[in-house]
């Protein structure tokens, strides 16, 4: 996807285009208007939130000293029955960490409180099949399988 400046709205109003050239809102990742292309790239903040590709990753302090509260967030045009995290942080158990829809339906996230100052290993996993990676992880590694793995630094 690409982030681009959303014309006719108010300054530093973002929106992503899809491969398909359809457009979403980039800081509420609602369908806004299909077919309409533009060209660019960038980034663009939501609150404190920073967006890139209709994915984000928030952290903030965590309840305990030591601690980082992360919330991992994809869109909801996502067209999916269930979306897990999956990684270090879980022992790469498929099942321990599912996404919900969020309250008003924009997004599916999870809120994780992890230990800072470590580097942690993970994907997404759509309805048990289907691997994907946060496209605002703070880097990427190659992984045993052939593909790459997010990287999430707290």
């Amino acid at each position: 996807m690409t982030l681009v400046p959303a014309p006719n709205r108010a300054y530093n109003d973002y929106v992503l285009i899809t491969p398909n050239s359809q457009v979403i809102d980039a800081c509420s990742a609602a369908w806004i208007a299909p077919g309409t292309f533009a060209s660019g790239s960038g980034e663009t903040s939501c609150g404190d939130d920073v967006v890139r590709g209709g994915q984000m990753i928030i952290k903030r302090p965590g309840s305990k000293p030591g601690t980082v509260l992360v919330t991992f967030r994809m869109p909801a045009s996502i067209w999916a029955e269930t979306i897990h995290l999956v990684g270090d942080f879980n022992d790469w158990n498929r099942q321990a960490h599912q996404l919900t829809r969020s309250r008003d339906d924009d997004s599916w996230e999870i809120t994780l409180e992890l230990e800072s100052g470590k580097v942690y290993q993970f994907r997404y996993l759509i309805d048990g099949v289907n691997w994907q990676n946060d496209w605002n992880a703070d880097r990427y590694v190659p992984n045993p399988f052939g593909g790459d793995n997010s990287v999430l630094e707290t």
